[in-house]
């Protein structure tokens, strides 16, 4: 085991994705928070000294986190909801902050930059 030097936040699906969710195709999926609940995305960013700064590193990377939220269920952006700004993320969303991420792993880490 050792310690990354990365932070980390974990995006987790609140009521108001599921109601967004219900109404786009596929809506022949049936999905409820409770489904939702045992999903999540984890971002990692830079080590930061102050963690106070990672509300600051998600509005800057917003668009981009709230894209590949959104594109979890549904790729066409014809059907995201127009407003996707910072006060609706946290509508949508919870986030948790973690300053240490752990790494249980034995293998290299793969995975290319996007």
């Amino acid at each position: 085991m050792k310690v990354i030097n990365r932070s980390a936040f974990t995006v987790r699906r609140l009521q108001p994705y599921v109601d967004w969710a219900s109404r786009t195709p596929p809506e022949h999926l049936y999905i409820s928070l409770k489904d939702l609940a045992r999903v999540a995305t984890v971002y990692l960013l830079p080590q930061l000294e102050d963690p106070g700064k990672s509300d600051a590193v998600v509005a800057d990377q917003l668009a981009a986190i709230f894209a590949a939220e959104l594109c979890w269920w549904n790729t066409d952006v014809t059907l995201w909801p127009a407003q996707r700004g910072l006060d609706v993320f946290r509508e949508w969303f919870e986030i948790d902050y973690s300053d240490i991420v752990m790494d249980l792993g034995t293998g290299r880490i793969a995975g290319g930059r996007s």
